[in-house]
């Protein structure tokens, strides 16, 4: 644990909290039906979750990695923390490596597009999602990240 000493894990687990289990879990129950929810595949579920928590600490990896020592470090940390969460919950690891592929080229990661796709995964709208996902991010860098 200590190579993730300078990862918030207060804003980690505030967004967990406040999207993962919680709204997008009522987001689930909302856009399925009971038949199709016993029918999702938790592996899926579960890399669903990672790759949205990803997201997050991509958006505010200057204040989610306290005193990065090199640049682009915060980046590499939350990479690192990120492979280690998928090994640690057994989640699938190609998915997370097949994204990483496809924003190799990129500048900037599409949220739009992963939003997309981890919808689909799971059976939401993506619009909804993507409103989700902006929501929780923003309320974990206002109640969270942001000095008051």
């Amino acid at each position: 644990m200590e190579q993730y000493q300078r990862i918030r894990f207060d804003a980690v687990e505030f967004y967990c909290e406040r999207l993962l289990y919680r709204e997008l879990i009522s987001l689930m129950d909302e856009s399925l039906e009971l038949d199709q929810l016993a029918a999702l595949d938790p592996e899926a579920v579960k890399i669903v979750f990672i790759m949205l928590l990803r997201d997050m600490m991509q958006t505010h990896r200057s204040e989610i990695v306290i005193e990065p020592e090199a640049q682009n470090w915060d980046t590499q940390r939350i990479e690192q923390f990120i492979v280690g969460l998928i090994c640690e919950t057994q989640a699938p690891m190609q998915p997370y490596l097949d994204w990483l592929d496809q924003i190799k080229q990129g500048e900037k990661e599409p949220s739009n597009m992963l939003i997309a796709g981890l919808a689909k995964q799971i059976g939401v709208d993506r619009k909804m999602l993507f409103a989700y996902q902006a929501a929780a991010c923003d309320i974990t860098h206002e109640d969270v990240l942001s000095p008051k």
